[in-house]
């Protein structure tokens, strides 16, 4: 019987996608027969099997020899360090402690491609559409890490190691390991066909395989025709479940990718050109779908963001070698890659906003997830944006094999553009501002695109960080977004990590900005805060206001002056009484106790302290350290990881309206802050003379911010100027 939240999302089907389901279904059931009738031994498609070598490596131009040995002579440093790290990386998959998903994955002999490598549990290898994603509870299986051996990005790893090192083991064993599969797998059988963005992310791995073991000489025709039948296969079954309806955003363009690449590395047969005009055609349409106006991705997270950059980045390259360039695409692209390089960290590394698997689309292992860096390099040179350039501190290995020596020269030739001090991205609501090893960011957009006013549920990578602020002080993460361990864990563990508990903003009692809906699903989703900011060169205002149900309005005001801090004012109005609570994650434990320093004030570490005040008095601390069984308190640095992190929590019970204000920071100020009749005074035991001045904000409801006493050293007259 259909359930009400299926019914729900039925009425709001279009036409066209309630016919498109229904042809997913019957083509479904065309599939099923085709596998209960027997599969193996079908005929190879004789000659395609060497064609696809070349072919693939026109696609990885990096795997060429003669840029290679161009690469060797002109930049001799990062030749080496290619070498060296292709060389570790093979001798890791060897020695059977591949790292992947926060666990160590054993490569070296027999794979059961069947079995869940962390706990063991086996999925059943029976017809891909009766394959249950969710194993016993009981057994805590995740099918993220039998999917993560099936996508096989180490065999490239592999591939590349014996291009640069020549030792025969490792393409002996990437060998292996595609065949192993392509035997264990056979079309439609097993947990590696249940989605289609796996074979897609199997498919571009297996081509870069290929582009590196091009000159190999140890390749059997037979065993090419095999590798070159799977990718047909993988090219149909694309073909008929692109992610339209389920899942169009980066599970749909990474289809699409994969689709088009096939066509490609396969144009020598026949059905190649309806692949190619397939993918071609969805990536053009919906490419630019997956971002705002501003250039951030509608999905709300970081990682998916750049995820689905690498994706388009791939078939940009692709399309420009074929003389078909994707035009339109390259502009929505290029203006993702600022909007996203915006975000990067004083210290290189980029913000943990909303879910992550840890999965990269270009098949090259980072050494640090969160470091897109390399990403932004191949950008600055494949869009000529010196902008880019300045979010990446040298080459990365992307860039050389997808343009080979010659990308590397243009990056180095390519003029140095600093990062822009202020980003306001309008339309996915986040403010970023930037100077001296100082860094913020407050995020009061959407919770992600596609999800519903009412009861009707959507799943979303986006979280309920609305009002959430992040801020590094000194180069050094102050306050962060703690991560998201896994999608299939723990229950409590995966809402707390998506819910207003794991981010830096407000929990009210009874309202909030969207209701959960089931694992990774939202509903009840309230209108985006309205949102502005002013800035100056070394200080940024921004101010959010948003109502998260009838009688419920929550408002946040960000003030951060580079080399001291940052302070938050939150006015809150209610209809009826409400407990509050705001949650601060910090990237270190609290190092005092209550005892050593005054009361209400945390030392965090370096020298930053933070201190709350409302109206009254200084409100108390409550300090959540990790411990086993509770997630308050803990982070996950990538998909499979938690460490024990610190958490700071302050509650408070709001009968009409209030005003609180949380500085962070090192050079607190006798600052006062006021709105409406009330009056927070910051960093002082009684009043002194108060500074005033005339506000530039607009409107008698402004939050006004004034100073006790006289400061005029930097950056002080600055805030003067622009805020008072």
């Amino acid at each position: 019987m259909m359930n009400y939240s299926k019914l729900a999302k039925l009425c709001k089907m279009p036409r066209e996608e309630i016919l498109g389901r229904l042809a997913e279904r019957s083509r479904t059931w065309r599939e099923r027969a085709v596998f209960h009738v027997g599969q193996r031994g079908r005929p190879t498609r004789h000659g395609s099997g060497k064609a696809i070598l070349e072919n693939a490596r026109h696609l990885v131009p990096g795997t060429g020899r003669c840029s290679l040995e161009e690469l060797a002579r002109g930049h001799e440093d990062f030749y080496s360090g290619l070498v060296a790290s292709a060389a570790e990386r093979g001798r890791r998959i060897l020695a059977g402690n591949w790292r992947m998903l926060g666990h160590q994955f054993d490569l070296a002999g027999t794979v059961d491609w069947h079995r869940d490598p962390i706990t063991k549990t086996k999925w059943p290898r029976r017809f891909y559409a009766d394959v249950p994603l969710k194993q016993d509870e009981t057994a805590n299986a995740d099918v993220k890490y039998v999917w993560e051996l099936g996508r096989q990005q180490y065999c490239s790893e592999l591939a590349r190691a014996w291009l640069l090192s020549g030792k025969n083991e490792f393409a002996q064993t990437c060998r292996r390991l595609i065949l192993s599969w392509i035997d264990e797998n056979p079309r439609f059988e097993g947990v590696h066909w249940t989605s289609a963005l796996e074979l897609a992310m199997r498919s571009i791995a297996w081509i870069w395989s290929l582009a590196a073991l091009a000159d190999w000489e140890e390749w059997r025709d037979h065993e090419l025709e095999v590798i070159a039948g799977a990718l047909c296969d993988h090219a149909e079954y694309l073909r008929g479940h692109l992610s339209f309806y389920s899942s169009p955003y980066n599970h749909l363009i990474g289809e699409a990718t994969a689709l088009w690449l096939i066509g490609l590395v396969t144009r020598d047969l026949p059905e190649s050109s309806r692949w190619r005009q397939t993918g071609r055609r969805v990536l053009l349409e919906h490419g630019p779908r997956q971002f705002y106006a501003d250039g951030f991705c509608v999905e709300q997270a970081t990682g998916y963001h750049f995820y689905t950059l690498g994706f388009l980045v791939q078939a940009i390259l692709a399309a420009r070698a074929q003389g078909e360039p994707m035009t339109e695409l390259e502009t929505v692209a290029c203006h993702a890659f600022r909007a996203g390089a915006a975000m990067r960290q004083p210290n290189g590394r980029w913000p943990a906003i909303g879910d992550v698997d840890s999965a990269r689309s270009i098949p090259v292992h980072p050494g640090d997830f969160w470091d897109f860096g390399s990403l932004c390099a191949l950008g600055a040179v494949l869009f000529d944006d010196p902008g880019l350039k300045a979010a990446s501190d040298e080459p990365g290995e992307e860039l050389y094999w997808l343009m080979g020596t010659d990308g590397v020269q243009r990056w180095h030739e390519l003029e140095l553009k600093r990062l822009s001090r202020h980003v306001f991205l309008k339309d996915s609501g986040y403010v970023v501002g930037r100077s001296d090893g100082d860094w913020v960011l407050f995020d009061a957009g959407p919770i992600a695109e596609g999800l519903h006013c009412d009861g009707t549920p959507s799943a979303a990578h986006g979280h309920l960080d609305v009002l959430q602020v992040l801020f590094c002080h000194k180069g050094r993460p102050v306050l962060i977004d703690p991560g998201m361990p896994y999608y299939f864990g723990d229950r409590e563990w995966v809402r707390h990590f998506r819910s207003p508990s794991a981010h830096n903003t407000i929990q009210v009692e009874g309202a909030a900005p969207a209701s959960n809906a089931g694992p990774l699903a939202w509903s009840h989703v309230v209108d985006s805060p309205d949102l502005d900011a002013t800035f100056g060169d070394r200080v940024c205002l921004a101010r959010a206001r948003a109502a998260w149900r009838p009688g419920v309005s929550v408002e946040r005001n960000v003030l951060w002056i580079a080399g001291r801090g940052l302070w938050v004012a939150d006015y809150l109005e209610f209809d009826s009484p409400r407990r509050v609570r705001w949650n601060w994650q910090l990237s270190e434990n609290v190092v005092n106790s209550e005892e050593d320093e005054p009361r209400g004030q945390l030392s965090i570490g370096n020298g930053v302290a933070m201190t709350m005040w409302d109206e009254q008095a200084i409100v108390d601390p409550i300090v959540c350290r990790a411990f086993e069984g509770d997630p308050t308190g803990w982070k996950a640095p990538g998909y499979g990881e938690w460490q024990p992190g610190c958490a700071v929590r302050f509650e408070s019970e709001v009968t009409e309206s209030r005003l609180f204000v949380t500085f962070v920071g090192t050079s607190p100020l006798p600052l006062v802050v006021e709105t409406r009749g009330r009056r927070v005074m910051c960093g002082q035991d009684k009043e002194s003379r108060l500074q005033r001045g005339d506000s530039k904000q607009k409107g008698d409801d402004a939050i006004i911010w004034s100073l006790w006493e006289d400061v005029t050293t930097e950056p002080m007259s600055e805030l003067t100027e622009y805020l008072l």
